[in-house]
């Protein structure tokens, strides 16, 4: 089997950019998946539970 080369280099400064927006997209994912672990923010909560809905999650 062939090995494959890469001519990616990781010390330019495009790699590095696209590196830092990335991980900024993965910080704010982060942020989100949280969010939705908590059910969706309080004032979700509070809609939620003023239509008489349960939480999900065990969040009651």
């Amino acid at each position: 089997m062939s090995i494959l080369k890469s001519q990616l280099s990781t010390t330019s400064e495009r790699f590095k950019a696209n590196a830092k927006a990335m991980e900024a997209q993965v910080a704010h994912l982060q942020v989100r998946i949280k969010e939705v672990k908590q059910g969706g923010g309080k004032k979700a909560q509070e809609k939620h539970t003023a239509r008489g809905k349960l939480l999900s999650r065990g969040l009651n």
